[in-house]
């Protein structure tokens, strides 16, 4: 059976993003790129992707992420057809306290805390390190100006 790539209505692809939760985050600077595996919920409501960020010290990423004036988030999986994908393009910043997500998000005033209100964001947690490490971690924003998705579909 022969396969086709079908571009996806933006409903879809915003269905995929509510039911996944990692991506990798591609970044560039100058001729360089780079992408990084990461962990986030994606909000329809604002349309916006919040993220997990670990910074280790002397962090590459932190780099880029500051020098980065667009974002490309990946999304992909496989589908019972095939493979999808959708991408996420826009601006990101970083929300470095609890003011900041409050303003950003709809339901940002739902807790008493940064920590409490990142978790109500529903991020997951991908342990990445076997043994403890110095990390540092915040809450990034992608806010979407583009999402796009495809999608494998066998052919008719």
């Amino acid at each position: 059976m022969s396969h086709t790539v079908r571009t996806l209505p933006e409903s879809e692809s915003e269905a995929f993003l509510r039911a996944q939760r990692t991506g990798v985050l591609s970044l560039g600077r100058d001729d360089r790129g780079y992408g990084i595996p990461v962990a986030f919920a994606y909000d329809p409501e604002t349309r916006a992707v919040y993220l997990r960020l670990g910074y280790g010290p002397d962090s590459t990423k932190r780099e880029f992420i500051a020098a980065a004036e667009e974002v490309t988030l990946v999304v992909y999986g496989e589908t019972e057809q095939g493979w999808q994908s959708v991408l996420v393009r826009g601006p990101i910043e970083e929300l470095a306290d609890l003011d900041q997500v409050r303003q950003r998000h709809p339901r940002g005033g739902s807790g008493e805390s940064l920590a409490q209100v990142v978790r109500n964001l529903q991020i997951p947690y991908v342990r990445v390190f076997d043994t403890d490490a110095d990390v540092e971690f915040v809450t990034g924003r992608i806010a979407a100006e583009e999402i796009t998705g495809v999608v494998e579909a066998p052919q008719e």
